[in-house]
This record gives C-alpha cells, sequence and structure tokens, in this order.
C-alpha cells in the first residue's frame, strides 16, 4: 500500500507543479483556474503525506 501512497503523492507535486508552470500563459481573467487548482494539488499531496507518515508511525509502534 506505501508503494501506491508514494505514487500518489508524487503524482499530485507533478500535477501541482504543471498546474502553476501553466499560469503565466494563461489569459489574465482566467488566471484563477491554475492558481486554484495547483492549491488543490498541493492540499492533496499534504493529505497523502500526512496519511504516509501516520502509517509508517502506526506500523512502527
Amino acid at each position: 500500500m506505501s508503494d501506491l501512497n508514494d505514487r500518489r503523492l508524487w503524482f499530485f507535486v507533478i500535477a501541482a507543479a504543471v498546474s502553476a508552470a501553466l499560469t503565466p500563459p494563461t489569459p489574465a481573467d482566467l488566471r484563477w483556474v491554475p492558481i486554484a487548482i495547483s492549491c488543490g494539488y498541493v492540499l492533496l499531496a499534504l493529505l497523502v503525506a500526512l496519511d504516509l507518515w501516520s502509517r509508517r508511525r502506526q506500523d512502527d509502534a
């Protein structure tokens, strides 16, 4: 299960970076879209990282 979580974490991090990279070429009135998507992916990456941390901590106990 840890391998799946690791892959999800990297997917969300890369997707956030790609979304952030798409911000400059986006028309000014729609710039909020890639910014919001980037923030969403960062939030998901943080949640997966917390899940990984808690599972590893639980396995150590």
